[in-house]
């Protein structure tokens, strides 16, 4: 009876504390964890992923002619100007009445990248995923068409002027300011946001078109391409690489 007695009481002091057991099992867990994660990896090959060669120089020369130009068209915007433009005028203190022209002009913005410099766009790949970066300058005014052909113009004569004389000079004034106001009005930050997203699907196909001649693709090779600008925020960049593009 007191050699049962000792046996317990000798069991219960070398029985692990509840920390030790907490301590063990989170390590097992993490060890789990860790070996989950390089099997993933392992089977997407991240860990073991060998970038394509691929080269940003050779993307822009594979552009045609932007190279010799180094300038990018990658979207135009269509708008329909409008402007007013008043005039008053009196005769010895009698108010002849104010002339009042509204212009409505269809207009043409074509938007590019400027490809000068010696690094314009950035390639930048990552294993996680087998992704790749491609940064490029903001899109920028290229130039300005002003349809004038469509120009419609409305003239409000004043009560006591003529009508054959009145409301020229104005029009010519309204349309001697339109291009500089188109001009500005397509490189308002907003405006040029919306071009970014018209541009990345241009810029996608041009990219994609790229690594496809340079056998980038593939199970092995490039699977998410993100178009991004350097004017970008974080959440503004886009992953594209549609599947229905991707012929090995």
């Amino acid at each position: 009876m007191r050699t049962l007695e000792t046996e317990r009481i000798r069991w219960i002091e070398h029985r692990p504390s509840p920390g030790a057991r907490w301590a063990k099992a989170l390590v097992l867990a993490a060890l789990a964890g860790l070996t989950a994660f390089v099997v993933s990896r392992l089977a997407r090959g991240s860990l073991l992923w060998t970038p394509p060669a691929v080269r940003a120089a050779d993307f822009i020369s594979g552009i045609p002619g932007a190279k010799e130009r180094l300038r990018l068209v990658v979207a135009v915007l269509e708008i329909n100007k409008s402007a007013v433009a008043e005039s008053e005028k009196s005769l010895f203190g009698v108010d002849l009445g104010t002339t009042r022209v509204s212009m409505t002009v269809p207009a043409r913005i074509h938007y590019a990248l400027d490809l000068s410099g010696p690094r314009p766009v950035d390639f930048r790949l990552h294993a996680a995923g087998r992704e790749l970066v491609a940064l490029f300058p903001d899109p920028s005014v290229e130039a300005v068409e002003l349809m004038v052909g469509g120009k419609r113009v409305t003239t409000e004569v004043g009560w006591a002027r003529l009508k054959s004389r009145s409301g020229y000079a104005l029009e010519d004034g309204i349309e001697r300011g339109l291009y500089g106001s188109v001009w500005a009005e397509g490189s308002s930050p907003a405006v040029i946001e919306q071009i970014k997203e018209r541009a990345r699907p241009v810029l996608a196909r041009l990219l994609n078109e790229y690594l496809r001649r340079a056998n980038a693709l593939g199970p092995n090779g490039i699977a998410v391409t993100r178009i991004q600008f350097k004017g970008d925020t974080e959440n503004s960049t886009l992953a594209l690489l549609d599947p229905r593009w991707q012929r090995y």
